[in-house]
């Protein structure tokens, strides 16, 4: 398993990227994230859904409200 030296140049990466730059599975990284407790990477998919669903709201209120002012 050799370490490629890469230039860092961004904060995050997805999980696949870390898997490609150290050229090992992805579940080899997801078995160490559970193995190891230091290991805490940041995720987002919870949160990314519920962006989505505020977004949609908004969206939902928008289009309502558009609705109200052109009947007025």
């Amino acid at each position: 398993m050799p370490y490629k030296e890469h230039e860092i140049s961004k904060m995050y990466y997805t999980m696949g990227e870390v898997a490609a730059i150290f050229d090992v599975n992805q579940s080899l990284i997801r078995f160490y994230e559970k193995e190891f407790d230091v290991l805490q990477p940041k995720k987002n998919m919870d949160e990314s859904k519920d962006h989505q669903r505020v977004i949609d709201s908004l969206e939902s209120i928008k289009k309502f409200l558009l609705e109200v002012r052109e009947q007025l």
